[in-house]
Formats: C-alpha cells, sequence, structure tokens
C-alpha cells in the first residue's frame, strides 16, 4: 500500500467531518426536512451531538449551495458512515468500501 492508498484509507480529514457526513446522506437529509424533520433530529438520527444542530443546518447549506455551484461533487458509491469516538468526543468518517 502506497502513501496515498493510506491517507484515502484513514478517512475524511477531521476538519471537514461534520461535512463529509453531509455530502454522503445529502438525498436522506433533504429528504427528512422535506418531511418537516428538525436539524436536532436529523443530527441524532445521524449519530451526532444534538446540541450542535445549527452546526449541522449551516454545513447542509454550505454543501447544498457547493452541489449546485459544482464546486463538490457526490461521491460514486456512497458508504457506511462510521462513528469513532476518541479522547475528544469523535469523529466521523466515510467507508465507501462498503455500499
Amino acid at each position: 500500500m502506497d502513501s496515498l492508498e493510506a491517507l484515502i484509507k484513514e478517512g475524511p480529514d477531521p476538519r471537514y467531518a461534520l461535512k463529509s457526513v453531509v455530502l454522503a446522506r445529502f438525498d436522506a437529509i433533504t429528504n427528512a426536512r422535506q418531511m418537516m424533520r428538525t436539524w436536532s433530529e436529523i443530527e441524532v438520527a445521524l449519530g451526532l451531538d444534538a446540541s450542535r444542530w445549527k452546526s449541522l443546518a449551516a454545513c447542509y447549506k454550505r454543501v447544498e449551495k457547493g452541489l449546485a455551484s459544482g464546486k463538490l461533487k457526490r461521491p460514486t458509491s456512497i458508504g457506511a458512515v462510521n462513528r469513532v469516538r476518541g479522547s475528544h468526543g469523535g469523529s466521523s468518517s466515510i467507508d465507501l468500501d462498503k455500499a
């Protein structure tokens, strides 16, 4: 395994963990919002901290804008989102090999 493969295996950059979850689950989040679900309900359903719902809402809007402008692309294979807990609460990563 070369360095790039190792980097990819580590998953998304932790600074963009929320963005990676939103991008991977964009359609599901959109459907939930269309069914009048609150951001805090969606955040709990995603396994995130419900007290940060404003961060999720803002991130969703940025991803929506990025997709519309073509600056962001959806993964071709959306895999499972794994919640990995660490000493500072946790981070999320996407395993694109598990579709």
